[in-house]
């Protein structure tokens, strides 16, 4: 399962970022400004705290195996110099940090940025994930062959380490941008994620096979490569519920029957008074809504809801209930 953000990401100003506070942030050092070591070359992601490279063990470094994420810096050196360097000039969203990936290029390397999050996310929650990309303005005086852009971009949350198998990290990611993406400046894209497993790594890159990706070219120099390279900044998994709205009570739904036409959830008598049914899919977004006060048998209309997965939500005093429902 992935949500195709074709339609509907969001580009958030600076100034809405600054002033929205949500609960726990989840990603370590997503704006990489702490480090181990100032980097001085270009292929050192693992110098910023909380970062790898998903390679698996006894990879040697190739364009077909293996990825070299970059961790760059006002402060670097050499390669990984900022606000020049080899792939293009960059000024950091925030701060003086920043990543760098090779999204795409036409001898088929990859790069991914990999985490591990400061705690599981919950089955039933809803995340904020954001994150920062630029192509920057690309260093057509070097053999960099910067200047492309390509579709495919999202983020994988996993439960196991991730780990990039020629060329892709393997695993199914929850979020693909199927759009063409470039720009000299920097652009934040944000959504709401409903999480449906207790996942505990992040990682971003490129998920489009090969015959699915769509690049493009937007300079005018020619390359012994064609590179789709993008500087990433601020990242950011943030939990929108408190603990209360999402605590779980077997006993609120005693048993749901579906049809093609309706859902019918019949409500424990506890629970019958203060009950309201909401309906989101799998990406968090709210789809309907049912006051269920009073009712010991509420049935919700589903024939003029898009077919799909969806969550089912019943909240109560006591708590509340979540149930995946397929709705034909």
């Amino acid at each position: 399962m992935f949500i195709n953000l074709l339609s509907w990401f969001v580009i958030v100003s600076p100034a809405l970022l600054a002033s929205v506070s949500y609960g726990q942030e989840l990603v370590v050092n997503g704006g990489f400004e702490e480090y181990s070591v100032l980097p001085d070359f270009h292929n050192q992601l693992n110098r910023a705290d909380g970062w790898f490279n998903p390679m698996f063990d006894g990879c040697i470094t190739s364009i077909d195996t293996c990825g070299t994420p970059d961790y760059l810096h006002m402060e670097g050196s050499g390669l990984a110099s900022l606000p020049d360097n080899f792939y293009g000039y960059c000024i950091p969203f925030e701060g003086y940090g920043l990543a760098g990936i090779v999204a795409w290029n036409n001898v088929g390397a990859r790069e991914y940025l990999s985490s591990a999050l400061i705690s599981n996310m919950i089955i039933g929650a809803r995340y904020r994930v954001q994150f920062s990309l630029t192509n920057g303005i690309p260093n057509t005086s070097t053999e960099s062959g910067t200047g492309w852009g390509t579709s495919g971009l999202g983020v994988m949350f996993s439960s196991e380490l991730p780990i990039q198998n020629s060329p892709i990290v393997s695993g199914e990611p929850q979020i693909i941008i199927d759009s063409i993406l470039f720009s000299n400046q920097w652009e934040t894209f944000s959504f709401v994620y409903l999480s449906d497993s207790s996942y505990s790594y992040l990682s971003l890159g490129n998920f489009h096979s090969e015959t699915e990706i769509t690049a493009q070219s937007f300079v005018n120099e020619s390359s012994m490569f064609d590179v789709a390279y993008y500087f990433v900044d601020n990242i950011s998994v943030v939990r929108l519920d408190s603990v209360s709205s999402i605590s779980e009570s077997a006993s609120i739904i005693n048993s749901i029957r579906q049809n093609q036409e309706n859902i019918a959830i019949s409500l424990s008598i506890e629970n019958m008074e203060h009950a309201n049914v909401f309906i989101y899919d799998m990406a968090g977004k709210h789809v309907a809504r049912y006051d269920a006060q009073g009712q010991e048998t509420v049935v919700i209309p589903i024939g003029h809801i898009s077919k799909g997965l969806y969550v089912l939500n019943v909240e109560t005093l006591k708590g509340s209930t979540r149930r995946k429902v397929m709705i034909p």
